[in-house]
């Protein structure tokens, strides 16, 4: 098929501006089976991390999340010379504003950035009986100029109720150097520049673990784990924008079972008074919760031996310290509108023999509008009392193109 200039229009645009559905096919040149429209808050999560990474992380603190309006533009597989039998189904696309200082900021994302609006087609089908347990399909993503869908008002995500979050930030101001200078010996991290840097302390990261895997002494094992604790900091040379943890609040009064950790209004009424507690002492006005640890301590492929090849690898290929379905849709739920969440996931691997177990383990970081494993440091302590706070006064307003 021909695409013509009106159906692939690609003249950015702003994000309302735009139709953008999820089709469901059974084959890559099958028909299409059902179609779901992606609404507002399906971009919840591209939204804040293009907000992140364009203003917070490039010294524009002051531009609250609500404030920012971008512009949209597709790229269609076309573009790309890749063959589709739609011309409106895109690869990726680019998310573009103007920053205060008159540079134009463009942060691209690909096409599973967007997969929410699949997946509830993709239940519909199941629930319909038209889709099999199990079966295997395809999504595309269509973009065309139209009008962005609204999503339903449910206030639910994945089964959990979602509160409105105040997007106004506070953060110490540290040099970043300083303390990249601090990080432990074999605690240096290669640095990948689609995140912030992220510390940990020593005494954060060893309990953050011992509280994930203490479930694993159970029998049957189950899930534990703990709220991360800490403060967002500024460095004043560069304006990069940076997480340390500090603290974690082990998850008490839960309900946990092999597979699942959920948190309880008890559990959720603990974190809370403790963050509250750290908050009134006027160094640590800026903590706050930054994300979650927790243990998948059970046994991949249900506790088969290792494979051949396991002999010869330096890390065993199956391992569990990987982020479930349902672990995303809680950092949806719970962190909305916060980019900079942490999702740290403590596994085992098929070498697991105790009493010495082959332990890994993972931490997640938001890029791409989904949880990608990502990297961190360690530092032996900080002091936030030798460096000044700074905070957003929502005053700041800006718009795109």
């Amino acid at each position: 098929m021909t695409a013509t200039a009106q159906q692939t229009e690609t003249t950015p645009a702003p994000v309302n501006e735009w139709s953008i559905t999820a089709n469901i096919r059974l084959e890559e040149d099958g028909p299409i089976i059902d179609r779901e429209s992606v609404t507002r808050s399906d971009l919840i999560h591209v939204s804040a991390e293009f907000w992140f990474n364009g203003y917070m992380r490039k010294g524009h603190q002051q531009i609250a999340l609500e404030k920012v309006q971008a512009d949209l533009q597709p790229i269609y597989m076309s573009e790309l010379k890749k063959e589709s039998s739609n011309p409106n189904v895109i690869a990726g696309y680019n998310l573009i504003a103007n920053l205060p200082d008159g540079q134009t900021y463009k942060h691209q994302f690909t096409r599973y950035s967007v997969p929410y609006a699949a997946e509830r087609a993709v239940q519909r089908l199941l629930s319909s009986g038209r889709l099999p347990e199990n079966a295997t399909y395809l999504y595309e993503i269509e973009m065309r100029r139209g009008e962005l869908d609204q999503p339903k008002p449910s206030g639910v995500i994945g089964g959990i109720k979602v509160k409105k979050n105040d997007t106004a930030l506070d953060w110490l101001i540290v040099p970043l150097n300083e303390v990249l200078g601090k990080v432990t010996p074999g605690g240096v991290a290669e640095h990948d520049a689609r995140w912030c840097h992220v510390f940990y302390t020593k005494a954060a990261h060893e309990a953050a673990e011992r509280f994930s895997r203490k479930g694993a002494a159970q029998s049957p094992a189950v899930e534990t784990g703990c709220a991360l604790i800490g403060t967002l900091a500024v460095c004043p040379d560069t304006g990069e924008m940076f997480t340390i943890v500090t603290d974690v609040v082990e998850v008490m009064h839960s309900q946990a079972t092999e597979f699942s950790l959920e948190y309880t209004s008890d559990s959720w009424d603990r974190i809370s008074t403790i963050i509250e507690s750290m908050q009134s002492s006027p160094q640590r006005r800026t903590w706050r919760l930054t994300g979650q640890a927790h243990g998948h301590n059970f046994l991949p492929a249900n506790g088969a031996e290792p494979c051949a090849a396991c002999q010869a690898a330096e890390i065993c290929s199956r391992r569990t310290d990987y982020v479930s379905s349902e672990d995303t849709s809680w950092t949806r739920a719970v962190f909305a509108n916060q980019p900079f969440a942490l999702s740290h996931i403590f596994g085992l691997t098929a070498r697991h023999k105790r009493p010495n177990p082959d332990e890994v383990d993972t931490l997640f970081g938001m890029a791409d509008g989904r949880l990608l494993s990502r990297t961190f440091h360690v530092i032996d302590d900080f002091d936030p009392s030798q460096w000044e706070q700074g905070g957003q006064d929502n005053q700041g307003d800006h718009h795109g193109r």
